[in-house]
């Protein structure tokens, strides 16, 4: 998808959202079912709205997905998938990133390797998603009992968005973000949890980082932790035959970005929003969806 910054100029100020904005073409259908040509995402301070050509059908009830008429070939719909996991996994990061600083709040990021042998190897991948899920279950417990390691209390449970990278010796390597790591005198410490989980890995291949952090480039630093495991799960999952099921790890306790598709749900955000300060930053060029088998753009409104 390539945007386009609106009247040419990046420097050009955004203009307000108007009434013309928030217009939603819609009608109703037996049994709770809705067609409608607007879908919004809520995630920090952005909204992503889907405007589409043609109006595709929608159930009002939660559990209920949109209801899928198209069928396309399977390399299509493997590209299809991971383009929305890309676009998924950047909005859980942003979600989730601090919007103000607060005692030790940065994320950290996170890389576990292992060591050059055979179990290394992608073909070990459920394996390595076990290492890493049992890491996390030893960090979390260590963060709320061991006061030698991490003195001060957490401030919530640890989260985790996470992938896989895939070398170019075909070895797997574990990328992270985590968000509410709570104060720890050595990241040492955290990170031989690794080695005694994979007595083959060395404690100096491993990367535990600080995310700068700062209220002004808080969301600059959040998109640039999305872009980089973006790459890693393109390198891994385009570049090589691997099954595109759990394409990255997010654990249970993110907080969600937020889907409108209903049309009265929509409306409503419109009116709320409406009165609050959103500019139009960028609009996108029409792009097929390909498993709904319509022609649509996104817009990206920001509040200011």
């Amino acid at each position: 998808m390539t945007s386009v910054y609106l009247h040419g100029e990046e420097a050009t100020p955004k203009p307000l959202i108007t009434t013309d904005d928030i217009t939603v073409r819609s009608r109703n259908l037996p049994y709770d079912t809705y067609e409608t040509d607007t879908f919004v995402t809520h995630y920090g301070t952005e909204l992503c709205i889907t405007r589409f050509d043609t109006p595709v059908r929608v159930y009002s009830h939660p559990l209920k997905k949109t209801r899928l008429n198209v069928s396309y070939p399977f390399a299509t719909r493997r590209k299809d998938n991971i383009k929305r996991a890309k676009t998924k996994m950047k909005r859980l990061v942003i979600q989730n990133f601090p919007d103000r600083q607060q005692a030790y709040s940065n994320p950290h990021f996170l890389t576990l390797t292992y060591k050059d042998t055979d179990y290394a190897k992608i073909t070990n991948r459920d394996k390595h998603i076990d290492d890493f899920q049992v890491f996390m279950r030893k960090l979390r417990s260590m963060a709320k009992e061991n006061r030698a390691v991490f003195p001060a209390c957490p401030s919530g449970e640890i989260a985790y968005i996470a992938t896989l990278e895939l070398t170019k010796k075909g070895n797997v390597h574990i990328h992270a973000v985590l968000f509410n790591l709570p104060y720890y005198r050595s990241k040492l410490d955290i990170l031989n949890l690794w080695t005694q989980i994979v007595p083959t890995s060395t404690i100096n291949n491993q990367q535990l980082d600080r995310v700068p952090w700062g209220r002004k480039s808080a969301k600059r630093n959040a998109e640039k932790m999305a872009r980089y495991l973006s790459k890693y799960l393109a390198k891994a999952f385009e570049d090589n035959n691997m099954p595109d099921d759990k394409l990255y790890l997010p654990s249970k306790n993110l907080k969600q970005p937020v889907l409108y598709k209903v049309p009265a749900e929509v409306s409503a955000l419109f009116e709320e929003i409406f009165v609050r300060c959103y500019r139009k930053t960028f609009v996108s060029k029409p792009f097929v969806i390909a498993h709904l088998g319509v022609e649509a753009h996104t817009e990206i409104w920001e509040l200011t």
